[in-house]
């Protein structure tokens, strides 16, 4: 988000409405139309777009499109998105969009054989270079990162005490308050020492700030105008640009380990996603792996994932070259696109 914001704005376009992709806009239509001051939608899609026959999420934000057109007589773009297992009926909605930008090759070959045309940019991480120079790995420096799935997620934290590697979440968390954070802490002792009473006496406290930020996210106003920026990504870049190796089940510490040309295995996430990026990168995803596999690194990395192979370096730099390029290109187009609907 802050790498479209920034190209955005380079673009001579301001964002000025953001709409979080966790709240249904259906229900807000009437608040939307008040304070319709834009030209256009922009809708991140992201890996959000799946399943949609248990999801809703993915039906709201590919109706948001025909809304832009039929209501508020705009244009609605669709970039950076990657779709997976959908019905027919999402497919029909996704056609009132003015362009469609998808992640991957295998995401375009699915909209193709439902009659739409899309355009494959590179997810919008790869927008900004990244300066490798002077760039120093640690030598058997290993970094273990999170999934999306609850139960790998808690395996992987496992997996990294047992084998003694650093584990980093990419999950975002609400910042808890000192109280909160200490009680957490305490509730979890009493839980290993089977200290019920006390761990029933901790959790007030927990209960008591949910409660309060449930009361403040009711009476809060579900957008906002300006873009803020939660997460310190830089930060985590640093993380991975230190580390000789990488083993995670997050699709966006994939991406940044392409970017730092850091070596990496990846458990896949929710949607074959990671499987397709690679294979765009690579032409196949050898460093994709089962849970099974797991075992062979408690007792040593095959060699064969600890180091790029010369092509694969190779395809790495070509792809971050072009995927700047096409990110410029994608968001230049869709400038001069509004222009010409504006006017």
């Amino acid at each position: 988000m802050y790498n479209l914001v920034h190209k955005l704005k380079q673009n001579n376009l301001n964002p000025v409405f953001f709409w979080p992709v966790g709240v249904d806009w259906r229900d807000h239509k009437e608040l939307i139309k008040k304070n319709f001051n834009f030209f256009a939608i922009i809708v991140n899609g992201e890996g959000t777009i799946h399943h949609n026959k248990e999801k809703e999420k993915a039906n709201y934000i590919v109706e948001i499109a025909e809304f832009a057109k039929n209501e508020l007589k705009i244009p609605a773009y669709l970039i950076n998105t990657t779709l997976h297992e959908n019905t027919q009926d999402l497919y029909k909605k996704i056609i009132y969009f003015e362009n469609v930008y998808v992640r991957e090759s295998s995401t375009k070959g699915i909209l193709k054989e439902q009659g739409i045309e899309s355009n494959i940019i590179p997810d919008l991480t790869f927008a900004a270079p990244i300066n490798l120079n002077g760039q120093k790995r640690s030598a058997n420096s290993y970094l273990i990162t999170d999934s999306t799935f609850n139960d790998l997620r808690g395996k992987l934290k496992n997996f990294s005490t047992e084998i003694g590697w650093e584990y980093v979440s990419m999950k975002v968390r609400q910042e808890q308050s000192f109280t909160t954070k200490y009680a957490r802490k305490f509730q979890k002792l009493s839980k290993k020492k089977n200290l019920s009473t006390l761990k029933k006496f901790f959790s007030y406290p927990i209960k008591i700030e949910e409660s309060f930020h449930q009361t403040l996210k009711e009476w809060r106003k579900p957008y906002v105008k300006e873009y803020l920026n939660l997460v310190d990504h830089s930060w985590f870049i640093e993380k991975i640009k230190s580390k000789s190796f990488v083993l995670t089940g997050r699709f966006h510490t994939i991406t940044l380990c392409v970017k730092t040309e850091t070596p990496f295995v990846a458990l896949e996430s929710n949607t074959p996603k990671i499987s397709a990026l690679l294979t765009d990168i690579f032409g196949s995803d050898q460093r994709v792996i089962s849970q099974e596999q797991l075992k062979e690194f408690e007792v040593n990395i095959p060699e064969k994932y600890l180091n790029f192979s010369d092509n694969e370096l190779l395809a790495i730099r070509r792809f971050n070259e072009r995927a700047i390029i096409n990110i410029d290109t994608m968001i230049q187009d869709i400038a001069k696109d509004i222009s010409t609907h504006k006017n």
